[in-house]
């Protein structure tokens, strides 16, 4: 089961993704320029994959997304998390 939680701190937005179980995932998507973001790996591990592409990623990794750049994200261990930082907002 995948835990979803957004905060707002002035512009900053962020979203924290807690995987409950190796193997939960949030479906392949893609942002826009409004949206785009970048992922840290604060515990656990995921297996990243994208149109042709995959990567393993630990605790500690940061993830820099294009936009645009289709990706899925499945957890690898029990009890991991991400945190997605909101890189820039349109008026």
């Amino acid at each position: 089961m995948l835990k979803t939680e957004l905060f707002s701190i002035g512009d900053l937005r962020i979203s924290v993704y807690d995987f409950n179980s190796n193997g939960d995932i949030l479906p392949m998507h893609s942002h826009t320029i409004n949206d785009n973001h970048i992922t840290i790996v604060a515990r656990g591990s995921i297996e990243l994959t994208g149109i042709n592409w995959k990567k393993d990623c630990v605790s500690g990794d940061v993830l820099d997304f294009a936009d645009g750049q289709d990706h899925e994200i499945q957890s690898t261990s029990d009890g991991t998390r991400i945190i997605n930082i909101i890189k820039k907002l349109q008026a």
